[in-house]
């Protein structure tokens, strides 16, 4: 019986905790690429239907355009994304090493 509880505080196997940091590196590109380009062949459509557009005048005064809004979206998505990748990068990183002899430790600093 304590050998069960023993186990069940061990926590995931090391083959699990790998792959979970580990295939996100090719996932999440692919994935953000699909994103962009869903939204890039979206734009002529919101243009010529005037999807979520408000223009003037109205009752707040406020103009809004999606597809220019879609538009700076795309310019900023890949700066927003890579700040987001390194990070996941960094975490990877602190949990199963940098895959640069050892995995993890003193950063390759300690030189003799």
């Amino acid at each position: 019986m304590s050998s069960s509880t023993n186990n069940s505080n061990t926590g995931p196997p090391q083959w699990l905790t790998w792959l979970r940091y580990t295939a996100f590196i090719p996932l999440y590109p692919i994935g953000v690429v699909g994103e962009m380009g869903a939204i890039w062949l979206a734009l002529p459509v919101i243009k010529e239907k005037k999807l979520r557009r408000m223009v003037l005048p109205n009752v707040w005064n406020v103009s809004f355009d999606y597809g220019v809004f879609l538009k700076l979206l795309l310019v900023v998505y890949p700066v927003l994304w890579w700040q987001l990748y390194s990070m996941l990068l960094r975490q990877r990183k602190k949990k199963v090493g940098g895959g640069g002899g050892g995995g993890g430790g003193g950063g390759g600093k300690k030189r003799d």
